[in-house]
């Protein structure tokens, strides 16, 4: 039985807001909308207009917790300190629980920039790029919302993108592995470059401002509503859906809102002050009217757009604004940025507040205001100073695009004590890095050289030198040279690198790697970058003892890495039994599975479920010895974690 109570409200405004209370069973239901005349997020659905129900259309049983949409078990298939999963050149120093997922990232990005020979080879400059961003990045609040949005329309592109969510209402989802991909890639959107697309419509974004924004959005429900709510109480960093708007009084509105950190809540709203320009809301400023930001935000509906060559040009060739630069920093330590003695920019820790939020890029969490994921500046040359190290005790990282296709960076390998302070000094494409403390630390210098922006091909050369230690007042610089080699300074104690580098073009690609390379002190190391040289297994390091410009040694390295592979596969017969990562993963509905097998044998490829189950057997015959791939579809599969497993006896 159903007992429905109505209460209609005219006094005070034009706008009639009509409540509603049901019940079933044990359970109370209650929802409110406006009629007609009023201000709320509707769509015409054949001869009918529908308003947005915040219990069919909205995540209720989802909540944006880690509990929820990250739980322990799914981390379990990234494990990128996994050699049978991922090449340990590369993840070696990746946490198995970053957000988003490597995989995940690349899809995101695309796997023209993100594979070298895909899914046979990663792109190294990408995978730094996507530890740097990784490492700083929380919540998926605009995944929520931004889906919640989508289905709100039934968005062909969306279902298509989403298959097992098509005959869903979001009400009725459960957190599974296909809902946390689902959330955390459209979260992931805004990370990878793409932030900027998602624009304010106001430049100075007010709650008045706001207000009338939703108010000329809502009345006309013939254009979609591709938009949110940015809020926060410092700075702009949490997504909601706004969906109606109630007008109390001349001075008093009440904008409702789907917010996914507490989605059981079906009747949260932000409270307007029109006549002071403020606002309040239960949670993020405890009931208290304050003067901050709210921003309405558009072009979400850029993600649904195909990911075709001629948008990832677009997209590669507009990245940067001319004359920028973008510094990527990864550290919940305290940041600033000086120029000519002035900090510019920046992020303090203690009391976690944004110097300058113009150059900063603020990403939508999950209403925590962290560090910005990344500072857009004039070129040119700065200081930026660490301090204040928290409790993940993660050093400086740095990471600078001079968006001209040359990338340099810097990761502090080991742990800071909170006295500590990084000093990282960009100057006329070099990067240095000063320890001003009595401490020796050990550092992991990058560099990435990008000569081609053709959509899907990698034209680059990446260097990394990792384990450098760095004495008490010494510094060390690497900069790219004018044929891009590598100059590599040490202005401090003698020490030792591990050198990786790896080449591609539209013709080949390689990796070479040595181990303990001399870094004598006071010296400067010449690499040159050779790619005839290096596939020839040898690279040669051109030595100036005492930083005159003398050269006065080199060395000729030998190649570690045992194979080489190229666009055509493997180069020589494989020395191991490897099993690849899957991609996409999870497995549903469908994945790519690479293996290779050093000698002729029967093989057998099979997958099991989390409890060692088997449900599927892909490869159960003699092979020859090479690379092999082989396409798995899983749509029958329930959600869950899956593994695969190869075997030889050969």
């Amino acid at each position: 039985m159903t007992d429905t109570s109505w209460t209609i409200r005219t006094s005070g405004y034009n706008e009639y807001k009509v409540g509603a209370i049901f019940s079933s069973g044990d359970t109370m239901y209650s929802n409110s909308v406006i009629v007609p005349r009023g201000y709320y997020l509707r769509k015409i659905e054949g001869d009918s207009v529908s308003a947005y129900n915040i219990f069919a259309h909205s995540f209720r049983k989802i909540s944006n917790s880690s509990a929820d949409i990250w739980p322990i078990d799914y981390w379990k298939q990234f494990d990128y300190q996994n050699p049978v999963l991922y090449d340990q050149l590369y993840f070696s120093n990746a946490s198995s629980d970053v957000f988003p997922n490597w995989l995940l990232a690349a899809e995101v990005e695309g796997f023209g920039t993100s594979f070298i020979n895909y899914p046979d080879k990663v792109n190294p400059g990408a995978v730094t790029g996507w530890k740097f961003h990784a490492r700083s990045h929380k919540g998926s609040c605009l995944g929520f919302s931004t889906a919640s949005i989508f289905d709100f329309y039934r968005e062909p592109a969306f279902y298509d993108k989403f298959h097992f969510f098509e005959s869903l209402l979001p009400a009725d989802v459960l957190a599974s592995d296909s809902v946390i991909h689902m959330i955390t890639y459209l979260q992931s959107y805004q990370i990878f470059g793409k932030y900027n697309n998602f624009i304010p419509t106001s430049n100075d974004p007010t709650p008045n401002k706001a207000v009338r924004e939703l108010e000329q959005y809502f009345q006309n429900y013939n254009n979609k509503f591709y938009a949110y709510l940015s809020i926060g109480e410092a700075e702009m960093c949490h997504a909601i859906v706004p969906y109606a708007i109630e007008k109390v009084n001349d001075d008093l509105y009440y904008i409702y809102v789907y917010d996914s950190n507490r989605p059981a809540l079906n009747d949260l709203r932000i409270e307007v002050q029109m006549n002071t320009n403020k606002w309040r809301h239960s949670y993020f400023t405890k009931n208290k009217f304050i003067s901050g930001k709210i921003s309405v935000k558009t072009g979400i509906e850029k993600i649904l757009l195909p990911n075709t060559n001629a948008l990832m040009a677009q997209h590669l060739q507009k990245t940067h604004i001319q004359n920028t630069m973008q510094i990527t920093m990864g550290s919940d330590a305290s940041s600033f940025i000086i120029q000519n003695g002035d900090t510019i920019s920046g992020f303090n820790a203690l009391d976690s507040t944004v110097i300058n939020s113009a150059m900063a890029s603020i990403l939508e969490t999950d209403g925590i205001l962290r560090a910005p994921a990344f500072y857009n500046l004039p070129t040119g040359d700065y200081s930026v100073i660490f301090k204040d190290f928290g409790v993940s005790k993660a050093g400086a990282s740095l990471l600078v695009d001079n968006g001209k296709g040359n990338y340099l960076g810097v990761q502090r390998s080991d742990s800071a004590s909170p006295a500590d302070r990084d000093i990282v000094i960009i100057n006329n494409n070099a990067l240095s890095f000063v320890n001003p403390d009595p401490v020796t630390k050990k550092l992991t210098f990058h560099q990435f050289v990008e000569k081609s922006q053709v959509p899907n091909i990698t034209n680059g050369k990446y260097f990394e030198a990792s384990n450098v230690k760095i004495g008490s007042s010494d510094s060390i610089r690497i900069a790219t040279t004018v044929n891009d080699n590598i100059s590599f300074v040490n202005y401090g104690i003698a020490s030792t690198f591990d050198l990786l580098y790896s080449y591609s073009d539209s013709v080949s690609s390689g990796t070479f790697k040595n181990t303990g390379v001399a870094f004598p002190t006071n010296s400067a190391l010449t690499i040159i970058t050779d790619r005839k040289d290096s596939n020839n297994s040898k690279l040669t390091i051109l030595i100036d003892n005492g930083i005159n410009g003398t050269i006065d040694d080199s060395v000729s390295l030998k190649n570690q890495v045992l194979q080489i592979r190229n666009e055509r596969g493997l180069s020589s017969i494989p020395d191991n039994l490897y099993l690849e990562q899957n991609y996409p993963n999870p497995f549903n509905p469908s994945t790519v599975i690479g293996y290779q097998i050093p000698v002729n044998s029967n093989v057998s490829l099979k997958v099991y479920d989390a409890i060692g189950r088997e449900v599927a057997t892909l490869v159960n015959e003699v092979k020859e010895a090479g690379y092999y791939t082989v396409m798995f579809n899983g749509t029958k599969l329930s959600s869950g974690i899956y593994f695969a497993r190869l075997s030889s006896n050969g």
